[in-house]
């Protein structure tokens, strides 16, 4: 009797919950149903989810995107974009779009943020103005600071450092992180007592870190950051871009007599590792080197952008309050009325045809793999650096 008592209300529920589930549906399509986008994403986030398990969410993107236009929606709450102008205008210092809650996720301390996973505005802009570029010495002395020269074995102790067995338990990134955490912890130990006895604080980036008055703990977290960003993108950056090269042998040639031609003319130091200031100087190597940032954007991601309350409109396109953007790299940098109809051919000879015109824009439009504004990669001039450099050697 009890069981036949408890059918009516199994029933209701079920029916509440059918209900509650079309009502949502509804809802979720009717905020968003001016952009186009797959049925599937109108509704849920499964067809977000199934691109991502298969590990095809940027092909995805792009082929929504070119679907569907510069605007394309990919789940109930979020677009896609490949508009450079309004990447950059999300993104710029008085825009009233915030950083989504991806972000979030790319917290290595459950305590403590890093500038990439903090969200909130002003504690961002608190650290943004910690970790900012000081400033700047002569060419030799940057230079000569950044190769690690005068530092014996810099290069073997640290990985002697990572690869010795210390604690069965940490593994892969354990390891990084304890070999910085121990650093940081002794840099911050004499920082100590180098104030009290007056001395000056070493001129590195850790050194910038306790000068701009960053925790211990905050220098350990970005330290992490670092290592694990800053050498996962320059390293990806440079395994595809030499990949192009050496499989396209009219670049791999004329990038080989541009470096012949500047070290016999001494435009390239013969005895020493390339300066970053005579890299800049050869057209070809920095055609080469954007072509391949353009061709695979190293960072990827959703990234996405929340738009204001009350909603935002830009260039006539309104975006209701409290919606997602985020951007498709790969397909901001290969549209075809921005790079021409060969965008999805490697050329670097695009870049050297270009009158100042449209070289401007091709470098404005890749330079957005970096970010911009407010949200813009602080070590993209060390990634630029590395790569300036690395090619040639």
């Amino acid at each position: 009797m009890a069981t036949l008592l408890l059918l009516p209300v199994t029933l209701l529920f079920f029916i509440l919950s059918i209900a509650y589930g079309a009502v949502t549906c509804f809802l979720n399509h009717r905020k968003l149903s001016a952009f186009r986008g797959p049925f599937l994403a109108s509704i849920s986030n499964l067809w977000l989810l199934k691109e991502s398990l298969a590990h095809r969410q940027h092909y995805a993107l792009m082929e929504v995107l070119e679907e569907h236009g510069p605007y394309a929606r990919i789940a109930p709450n979020m677009l896609v974009t490949n508009d450079p102008e309004f990447l950059r205008y999300m993104s710029a210092p008085r825009s009233p779009w915030t950083r989504g809650a991806w972000y979030e996720i790319h917290k290595f301390d459950s305590t403590t943020d890093n500038i990439f996973s903090t969200t909130g505005e002003k504690k961002h802009a608190r650290l943004r103005s910690k970790l900012g570029p000081a400033p700047m010495k002569s060419d030799t002395e940057t230079e000569s600071q950044y190769s690690g020269r005068g530092v014996d074995n810099l290069e073997s102790s640290i990985v002697d450092q990572i690869n010795t067995p210390k604690d069965a338990e940490k593994v892969s990134q354990g390891k990084i992180a304890d070999v910085a955490h121990k650093a940081i912890a002794q840099r911050y130990a004499l920082s100590t007592e180098a104030a009290e006895k007056g001395r000056e604080q070493k001129a590195d980036m850790l050194g910038q870190f306790i000068a701009h008055d960053l925790s211990q703990k905050e220098a350990e977290s970005e330290a992490h950051l670092q290592i694990l960003a800053g050498s996962e993108s320059t390293s990806t950056a440079f395994s595809t871009t030499m990949l192009y090269i050496v499989t396209n042998p009219r670049v791999y040639q004329t990038l080989q007599t541009e470096i012949d031609t500047g070290i016999a003319t001494g435009k390239i130091s013969a005895d020493t590792a390339v300066k970053d200031l005579e890299a800049r100087q050869l057209p070809y190597l920095q055609a080469v080197i954007w072509e391949g940032l353009r061709m695979c954007p190293p960072l990827f991601g959703l990234m996405s952008k929340i738009s204001p309350l009350g909603g935002d409109t830009f260039n006539g396109v309104f975006f209701p309050g409290g919606i997602e953007v985020t951007a498709s790299p790969a397909s901001l940098t290969h549209r075809k009325d921005i790079f021409g109809e060969d965008a999805n051919v490697y050329r670097p000879e695009r870049w050297l045809e270009a009158d100042e015109a449209t070289h401007t824009k091709y470098l404005s439009t890749v330079d957005l793999v970096f970010g911009s504004g407010r949200f813009g990669c602080l070590g993209k001039n060390i990634g630029v650096l590395e790569l300036n450099k690395v090619f040639v050697e």
